[in-house]
């Protein structure tokens, strides 16, 4: 079920950001690793391998996880919802979420100044990506990936935790 729910929301992404992506299911062999592709898969192609994917993901998937971080059914009918949005499905977008509302794994928190006060890991969250503080003994970078360096555009920014970091941007 996380395989696939990592397939279709790699896919999904890679088609909102550049729409003309080529997908396959075959694996890739030492025989065909030389293969050059020419042209880009349909939109339906695309939509019906996120579509089936998040499926399978939801039939195989926990409600709940005690492990933080761990893709659960309801990360996965969140995706199938903003696949449905993209595609103007309505309908298809209202069961998943009313599916997540009703599901009873989560709920409000109290404030919204709670919502990314501390641990991300609450009743509210879906899916939070897992940072620690130390990785093999250093400091954990990876803010320096998702943060763009505004010192070269914004003379006089200051790299400060309050601030984001700094990044490579």
């Amino acid at each position: 079920g996380e395989a696939k729910f990592f397939r279709a929301n790699s896919v999904f992404i890679l088609y909102k950001l550049f729409n003309n992506i080529y997908v396959t299911t075959e694996p890739t062999t030492p025989e065909t690793v030389q293969k050059v592709i020419t042209g880009k898969s349909g939109e339906t192609e695309i939509f019906d391998l996120v579509k089936n994917d998040l499926a399978f993901a939801i039939a195989n998937l926990p409600l709940k996880t005690s492990e933080a971080g761990r893709v659960t059914q309801n990360m996965a009918r969140h995706l199938k919802a903003e696949v449905a949005l993209w595609q103007k499905d309505w309908q298809e977008a209202k069961t998943q979420a009313e599916a997540v509302i009703n599901s009873g794994a989560h709920s409000l928190l109290s404030s919204t100044g709670l919502v990314f006060k501390g641990d991300l890991n609450h009743t509210e969250t879906l899916w939070a990506l897992q940072f620690k503080v130390l990785i093999n003994g250093g400091a954990n970078k990876i803010n320096f990936n998702l943060m763009p360096n505004y010192a070269e555009l914004m003379p006089g920014s200051k790299y400060t935790v309050e601030q984001g970091g700094r990044g490579f941007g």
